[in-house]
């Protein structure tokens, strides 16, 4: 509902993602992004690759974090009693980015980063979110 056109938004996209060091998806995102509603989760990450970021890495719900690029990995994220996902993919992403930092953005090292995010978001879950 942000967006009058969604065609412009996805070239938008698209075009930004040529330019990106990282592209993190959920799932139903990358297949938007793509125009593949059969897309799973390596055949999205995978393809996002091609779009030109240095990593891709597509998140599935449940199922397990993928990344392709300069990290190629799946990291399943531990089952918990789930509240709510809301908050559950910038969780995610915030711990990302500062799990890559301090490891000093050396993406082909980046799967324990993407444990320690898939336990973040999964956290996530556990609570009612933005408003806990």
């Amino acid at each position: 509902g942000r967006w009058d056109d969604l065609d412009a938004a996805r070239e938008l996209c698209l075009e930004l993602a040529r330019g990106a060091t990282l592209l993190k998806c959920n799932l139903g995102e990358a297949r938007w992004l793509l125009g593949d509603d059969s897309l799973e989760a390596e055949g999205a990450a995978e393809r996002l690759t091609g779009l030109g970021p240095d990593l891709a890495v597509v998140t599935s719900g449940t199922g397990p974090v993928v990344s392709r690029g300069a990290c190629e990995a799946a990291v399943q994220p531990p089952a918990v009693a789930m509240v709510s996902p809301l908050g559950a993919g910038d969780c995610f992403m915030g711990t990302l980015a500062a799990e890559l930092l301090a490891g000093g953005w050396r993406l082909a090292d980046g799967e324990e980063a993407l444990g320690r995010a898939a336990r973040a978001g999964a956290e996530a879950c556990t609570r009612l979110g933005a408003f806990d």
